[in-house]
């Protein structure tokens, strides 16, 4: 099997499992925000507020999420310079 495809392979691995991440996370935003403006409470104006720890988490989540994907596309690029199908920077 050709470097290069297994390179693509994780790749659009790792594309489909951030994409559908995103995508749970702003469908379970939409929910809650649902479920706030159901029972009467107000908006957070556009800007969260990191006083609740339920915002901490998510904030906390998301760093470590880049963190992870920021580690993983520098594995990715060492990984095709290895096979030689990518230039060294």
């Amino acid at each position: 099997m050709p470097a290069g495809r297994v390179l693509a392979g994780v790749v659009a691995i790792a594309t489909v499992l951030m994409s559908g991440s995103i995508a749970l996370g702003y469908r379970i935003a939409m929910e809650r925000q649902g479920e706030a403006a159901s029972i009467g409470m107000s908006g957070t104006g556009g800007s969260m507020n990191l006083k609740r720890p339920e915002n901490l988490v998510v904030v906390d989540r998301i760093g470590d999420l880049s963190g992870r994907l920021t580690r993983l596309e520098i594995e990715a690029a060492e990984f095709a310079r290895r096979l030689g199908i990518a230039p060294a920077n």
